[in-house]
């Protein structure tokens, strides 16, 4: 879907690492990022952006950070204005 475009810049609006008990009385580890995605189509140069808040997961086999699941919305226009154009 974002095969065409180019980021240039990604802000990160919030973050947030927690953990919750998981099966088993086990430990897992997550977090809750909140992010803008600035995005710039190759073929014609034009820049859009959006707003993301993806879930994530820590991976009990090899500890990196798994995407679990997002919700995408508009970017807010003053995000977009303070962060992004400069």
């Amino acid at each position: 879907m974002y095969d065409n475009f180019d980021l240039p810049r990604c802000l990160i609006v919030e973050e947030n690492y927690y953990e919750e008990e998981g099966e088993n009385g086990s430990t897992d580890e997550k977090a809750k990022v909140k992010f803008v995605a600035e995005l710039v189509l190759r073929e014609s140069g034009e820049v859009t952006a959006f707003m993301e808040t993806a879930e994530f997961e820590r991976a009990k086999t090899h500890g990196g950070w798994l995407y679990k699941n997002g919700t995408i919305e508009t970017a807010p226009e003053e995000l977009l204005v303070k962060n992004l154009e400069t």
